[in-house]
């Protein structure tokens, strides 16, 4: 059913509040759904010829995650042409969108799009703090994000000037007027962005994960299917690598982007929350975006603090002490959640039924550290199509002001 004047995606229909559908006698089934954190609606009804009904059903939240300090925000996302835009944001319940004003994977570079009018159409509560510019090559997908003017990025077939040429000229700018994002933290240029220092954070959730199901890219290094077998297995292989970077040392964000292009992934389907206070403001959110005071997801909404600290919070302890971390949980959820797990140090150490973290109102098993180390906690959820899943960003444990470095992760 495609009425006229409604935004469409590949999934259905997009609409504020109330749509009028005229249709053909028939049986008619349906599914609605807002976000993360609104529960879905679905059913089915008879019509019949002659008939005229009216049915209010809402889509009621099961959580604030905003009024919890918590801002959504999809990193990665190519929607931005469509004059539906407004209306799009509205319906994924996000509140940071970076515009992609340009993209060199096709033969057209995206015309520049007029900010203020979509920020007045969504609200001062929803921010659109910063353009954005995707560099998709043979090796990664980066997203440029800038409040200032990007330059023309060269067509997918022009190896000047690189990717990392391209972020050095932006890096030159100061700091709080830029971030770029790693889209596929699987990509085989991962190496030498890390060597050179020049992201803020990468894709553990990424266009991989869409509603679809698995998609492995050419531009990825692929996994072993019997290691990280399917369904999961793209986004296992996706936090294997990530857990390694902890390993070694390297400390970098997890974000997450839906890699919505208008064509099968919707916008927000893998978001990031980012804890930055009870107020949105721009300059906050990316501070705390790089800081890790985060959780990416494509389902689970998860809110935790680690000695009552954010995710990204360091602990100190000296040679001979144990460090005792005590997390405490919050969790609200669409789909079933299988399980919970706490990671140290890249292996599970705790997997907990949800009944067990009921029963402990919300505590999860303290974390010990007798050495440097860091830990971070994942929900995975039931789903016979794809990889659904939260995790919270990394906390840090540094004995004697030394950081964990594995050698064998590097």
């Amino acid at each position: 059913v495609r009425p006229a004047g409604v935004a469409r995606t590949s999934g259905g229909l997009v609409f504020d509040g109330r749509t009028v559908l005229s249709l053909p006698p028939g049986r008619y089934s349906f599914r609605m759904r807002r976000g993360l954190v609104y529960r879905e609606r679905s059913g089915e009804f008879q019509l019949r010829s002659g008939d005229a009904d009216h049915h209010k059903d809402p889509l009621p939240r099961f959580v604030d995650m905003a009024g919890e300090g918590g801002w959504s925000g999809d990193l990665h996302a190519e929607v931005h042409q469509r004059p539906d835009l407004p209306t799009r944001i509205l319906a994924s319940d996000l509140h940071v969108v970076p515009l992609i004003d340009q993209r060199n994977d096709d033969a057209s570079h995206v015309r520049p799009i007029d900010i203020d009018p979509l920020q007045a159409a969504i609200g001062q509560r929803r921010l659109v703090p910063c353009r954005g510019a995707v560099d998709r090559r043979a090796g990664s997908v980066v997203v440029l994000m800038a409040t200032g003017t990007l330059a023309k990025l060269p067509k997918i077939d022009q190896p000047l000037p690189t990717p990392f040429d391209i972020v050095r000229s932006i890096r030159a700018t100061p700091r709080a007027s830029h971030h770029i994002h790693l889209g596929r933290v699987s990509g085989w240029d991962l190496p030498t962005w890390i060597a050179l220092e020049l992201v803020d954070s990468v894709g553990v959730l990424h266009e991989g994960l869409g509603q679809a199901g698995a998609q492995p890219a050419p531009l990825d290094r692929p996994h072993d299917p019997v290691l990280f077998p399917e369904p999961d297995g793209v986004g296992r292989w996706a936090q294997h690598i990530y857990f390694n970077l902890l390993e070694a040392g390297i400390r970098v964000a997890p974000g997450a982007g839906s890699g919505a292009d208008g064509t099968g992934r919707s916008l927000g389907d893998a978001r990031v929350y980012v804890h930055c206070g009870k107020q949105l403001l721009a300059e906050a959110w990316w501070e705390g975006l790089r800081a890790g005071h985060v959780v990416v997801t494509n389902g689970p909404q998860m809110r935790l603090t680690v000695n009552d600290r954010l995710p990204g919070a360091v602990f100190s302890g000296r040679s001979g002490q144990v460090v005792e971390l005590d997390v405490q949980l919050k969790l609200s959820t669409q789909h079933k959640i299988r399980y919970l797990e706490i990671i140290q140090n890249g292996r599970p150490v705790h997997q907990v039924r949800l009944e067990e973290w009921v029963s402990r109102r919300g505590e999860l098993p303290p974390v010990r550290f007798t050495e440097s180390g860091w830990m971070l906690v994942r929900a995975v959820a039931e789903d016979s199509s794809m990889y659904r899943v939260a995790m919270s960003g990394p906390c840090f444990v540094e004995f004697d002001d030394q950081p964990r470095v594995s050698r064998e992760a590097a």
